[in-house]
């Protein structure tokens, strides 16, 4: 059995039982908690190796090394299949000193590690022997030999099979089998699997490399075989039908057999992302006089929702604009209106609620017109629902806004697990809708499930935008290490699609987490990279001019901020919730803390304009921050007691917290103490959760400036019968002077209804007094804010 020592050469392919990307593994940078996690930053401008490098490397240096003198074809290969995927082996070891470990391997040991990491992650001895014609007691005796070095290792559930010890370790061992003896080894596994019943799954990935041209029965089995994993694995499928169409000879009498391997093509190639695959094999599919009517609209509406879903939607309205989309007789066909949904759906986007409007109406007449053929399931319905949520929240109809999102969610909610696959590009537009209206909860909720359906579904290509939406709900949550790591894997994924807009999207997201998590100087140097000269132009140069906006302002330098947003090269303007509220508050403010009082009344003007055309909550929320800024302390306070208001309903927890200290300083220089150090100790609480050191140092600064305040040597505000009550008690007590029930303090307090209790029966066994009505007697006659002692006073004294 012993052979001579193949050179490192070839390029490899998948093998094992269909072990393409898990269906749980991460696209794009691997999971920080997996043993292959990337040390290759994907950074905008770097080549493609380095994009591959960064999706395949781990965190030792010499696995670096050892992938970085892999060919580019072989990097290729390897990202698309997942061959040394973390999760293709169970618990990998230390990877120190392996490279040199399969070095040092005797021919005998090599040729056998190659045929494993060929055969899969984990391997039967028996398949071993049969594939490469050897004794199974000398197998076992090398594989023994292999263990010993640290190669591979024993399967821990007792089962005869044996894995790598690290995924690296296989896919250099399969890189040393030379080419030839790769494909007469698939072969072989591919008889040796096919005599024992394996399944048409286990048995592709070997008739791929294996089958040479001519042989039809080959391709028909790869079909059948793509046709089993398309819904779980389209990658893998992407790849068998590939190999089919090279296997398939040229025969015009299976020209209807050949076309349809090509649709199948198509469809899991834009199902993982393929968009290259689907953009040369598309116009002949199309063209194809073979191909039935009732075909053309549902792969039209499949490119149009890769483009879409890809972030190009300048290429999905043109394949649909070349479509006609009247409304005559022949727009009854099933193919027309699912052009007319995929239609209503860019329109939604792009907040033309007329144009929604109409594509729907025209559905619902096709479907009165022949319930038969016309589209009237659940699925069609939620896509649809979808499009008008998105529409109405764009064009600010408030009327129809509100009851179309509700509407949308109750489909989505009653959508199987099954089926959600089918609309991930209604999920992305519910969940969009959903943000612009506030109901982030929902919209993580909705996200969740879209990512989970995706990784399930291999659903590559609607992966980026899925977690785009799911980092920035999580953010305006507070959930800032959650929406970080969604964004860092949105913007890896999406440089992998090679699809630059939704990178330059999810990294934006990414830079505001960084921002409200860590401070201005730690998301600076990112914010400076995405709004640099010769960066992106239109929505997405607003956006990081935005962000770079803020990093100045809260850097002290106003004046750099204010320079940026008055520039006319990023000058806030888009359609209707694009934003621009948002970009004229931030004006105002860089305005006014650079004293020109003027500029910042006319930028609270514009943004004003602005929210009343949006009627977006954020927007209220935005404008009264701003117009805050211009007013007496008095006069700021009700603007910013209904910005605060309006950010609790929302759940928007860091805006909530920092206009909390906005309201908490205002109330410090009109001398009511009580009342601010209430705001400054809740803002610094509710911060907490979110793990926001900037937020955190701000409510200290307010507590130090309310402690400098306060009296000396003074009794407690409630006088001396509330003298020995604990802070906790203090609260409760104001609360109640101010005709709280139980349960609204619970919910003020974020405690439960029975610790409100428990503390209250402690106030009245303290204060001598045996009812709520005592109490208000004896302490509501001064104002309630007078009786309530500051939220951690003991923070408060101790700054």
């Amino acid at each position: 059995m012993t052979l001579p020592r193949p050179a490192l050469a070839g390029t490899p392919a998948p093998t094992g039982p269909a072990r393409s990307r898990p269906a749980g593994a991460r696209t794009g940078p691997a999971d920080p908690a997996g043993p292959a996690c990337a040390t290759f930053p994907a950074e905008p401008g770097r080549s493609l190796r380095e994009n591959l490098l960064h999706a395949l490397g781990p965190r030792e240096p010499q696995s670096a090394d050892a992938l970085s003198a892999l060919s580019d074809a072989t990097l290729r290969e390897l990202t698309r299949t997942g061959l040394c995927s973390p999760a293709s082996v169970r618990s990998p070891g230390p990877a120190t000193g392996w490279p040199g470990a399969l070095a040092a391997l005797t021919p005998e040991q090599t040729t056998v590690a190659g045929y494993c990491a060929l055969l899969g992650p984990d391997v039967s001895p028996s398949l071993l022997a049969a594939v490469g014609g050897w004794d199974l007691g000398r197998v076992l005796t090398v594989l023994d030999e292999l263990v010993a070095r640290g190669v591979v290792r024993e399967d821990e559930s007792g089962a005869p099979l044996f894995h790598f010890r690290h995924p690296l370790l296989r896919v250099l061992a399969y890189t040393r089998v030379p080419p030839g003896r790769r494909i007469a080894a698939h072969a072989a596994a591919a008889r040796a699997l096919a005599g024992v019943g394996a399944p048409l799954p286990q048995r592709a990935p070997h008739l791929a490399r294996s089958a040479a041209p001519g042989e039809t029965e080959a391709a028909r089995l790869l079909h059948r075989a793509a046709h089993h994993v398309l819904d779980t694995r389209p990658d893998s499928a992407a790849d068998w039908l590939l190999a089919a169409l090279r296997v398939h000879p040229a025969n015009p009498e299976d020209g209807a057999a050949t076309l349809r391997t090509r649709i199948l093509l198509c469809v899991a190639a834009a199902r993982c992302g393929q968009r290259a695959e689907v953009v040369r094999r598309m116009p002949e599919v199309l063209a194809s006089p073979l191909l039935p009517s009732e075909e053309r609209g549902r792969l039209l509406d499949m490119y149009a929702r890769m483009e879409d879903g890809l972030g190009r939607h300048r290429e999905a309205r043109a394949l649909l604009a070349a479509e006609p989309l009247d409304t005559g007789p022949a727009v009854h066909a099933a193919p027309d209106t699912t052009l007319l949904l995929r239609s209503a759906a860019l329109s939604a986007a792009a907040g033309d609620l007329v144009a929604v409007r109409e594509r729907l109406a025209t559905v619902t007449a096709a479907t009165a017109a022949s319930p038969g053929r016309a589209p009237g399931d659940a699925v069609r319905r939620m896509s649809a629902a979808a499009s008008l949520a998105l529409g109405a929240a764009l064009a600010s109809d408030v009327t129809a806004r509100d009851a179309a999102v509700a509407d949308a969610t109750r489909r989505a909610d009653l959508l199987t697990d099954a089926a959600l696959p089918e609309v991930l590009d209604a999920v992305v537009r519910l969940g969009r809708a959903q943000h612009l209206t506030s109901r982030h909860r929902d919209a993580v909720r909705l996200f969740d499930r879209g990512v989970r359906s995706a990784r399930a579904g291999g659903r590559t290509a609607e992966l980026p935008a899925l977690l785009i939406g799911h980092a920035r709900a999580e953010a305006v949550l507070g959930r800032l290490a959650s929406a970080s790591a969604s964004a860092a894997e949105a913007a890896g994924a999406a440089r992998l699609l090679d699809c630059p807009e939704l990178a330059h999207e999810a990294r934006v997201i990414g830079g505001w987490t960084t921002l409200w998590s860590a401070g201005h100087e730690a998301a600076e140097p990112a914010a400076r990279d995405l709004a640099g000269a010769g960066g992106p132009s239109g929505e997405r140069g607003r956006a990081a001019a935005l962000l770079l906006a803020a990093v100045h302002l809260e850097a002290g330098r106003p004046h750099e901020s204010l320079r940026l947003l008055l520039s006319p090269a990023a000058d806030g303007s888009g359609p209707p919730g694009s934003g621009r509220a948002s970009w004229w508050s931030l004006a105002c403010l860089a305005a006014v803390a650079a004293g020109l009082d003027g500029t910042a009344r006319r930028c609270a003007a514009v943004a004003r304009a602005a929210a009343g055309a949006s009627r977006l909550p954020a927007d209220h929320a935005a404008v009264l921050r701003a117009e805050a800024a211009l007013v007496a302390d008095e006069a700021a306070l009700p603007l910013l007691a209904s910005a605060v208001e309006q950010h609790v309903h929302d759940g928007a927890l860091p805006l909530e917290c920092r206009t909390r200290l906005l309201l908490a300083r205002r109330l410090l220089g009109a001398g009511r103490l009580p009342e601010a150090a209430f705001h400054a100790g809740l803002a610094k609480s509710r911060a907490e959760p979110t793990g926001s050191e900037p937020l955190r140092l701000l409510a200290v600064d307010v507590q130090r400036a309310i402690g400098a305040r306060r009296p000396r040597g003074t009794g407690s505000p409630g006088g001396a019968g509330a003298a020995g009550l604990s802070q906790r008690e203090r609260e409760i007590l104001a609360l109640v002077c101010r005709g709280m029930s139980n349960r609204a303090i619970a919910g003020a307090l974020f405690v439960s209804v029975k610790t409100v209790e428990a503390h209250l029966t402690r106030v009245f066994r303290k204060t001598g007094t045996r009812s709520r009505a005592a109490l208000l007697a004896t302490f509501g006659a001064a104002r309630p804010a007078e009786v309530l002692a500051p939220v951690e006073s003991g923070a408060v004294a101790r700054v």
